[in-house]
């Protein structure tokens, strides 16, 4: 089962202005993301203070879901 990404307009405006080598990760995690969450959750850690939102590094930029 396949999920649905829905992105914030700061990342948007954020992503097109990352790196071509981050821009390519990035879309990488997030495809994965998409197709199997609890897999990735694995190698994320919670945001302390909020439940069931995470966060995922990708070197020195975050990429916070829920």
């Amino acid at each position: 089962m396949a999920y649905r990404l829905v992105y914030h307009r700061w990342y948007e405006k954020g992503f097109a202005k990352l790196p071509r080598s981050y821009q390519e990760k990035a879309d990488t995690i997030l495809v994965e993301l998409r197709l199997n969450p609890a897999d990735i959750r694995v190698r994320s850690r919670q945001l302390k203070g909020y439940a069931r939102v995470y966060r995922y590094r990708l070197r020195k930029f975050r990429l916070i879901y829920s």
